[in-house]
């Protein structure tokens, strides 16, 4: 894992499902990062899991990162009824270094 020292302080792993490359997640993926003592999670949106995954909802017990920034309001997709952290805007510019702002319900949150 390329954290290295800091691996016993994540909270989670996510597995990125995005159009752009374009890689479908695999249960490989989600049991190799459970091995390793860390908590997997899905990052994808509305619009990408079904062109990456198709009408796959066999991850829908894998928590979710949800892009959608959009609305604050959960639409479901890929069996998922909920999430557990939201993109809540993209290219935010903080103390002059752009970064993405998520929001996560700290329940999920150790």
């Amino acid at each position: 894992l390329a954290t290295g020292p800091y691996q016993s302080q994540l909270q989670f792993f996510a597995i990125d499902v995005e159009t752009v490359p374009g890689i479908k997640a695999t249960q490989a993926m989600v049991d190799g990062i459970t091995a390793m003592g860390v908590r997997p999670m899905i990052y994808s949106g509305s619009g990408m899991w079904p062109q990456v995954m198709g009408n796959n909802t066999a991850f829908s017990n894998v928590p979710l990162w949800d892009t959608d920034t959009s609305q604050p309001v959960f639409h479901p997709y890929g069996g998922w009824t909920s999430r557990v952290g939201y993109q809540s805007q993209f290219n935010y510019k903080l103390n002059g270094i752009v970064v993405d702002l998520n929001t996560f319900d700290s329940s999920f949150l150790k």
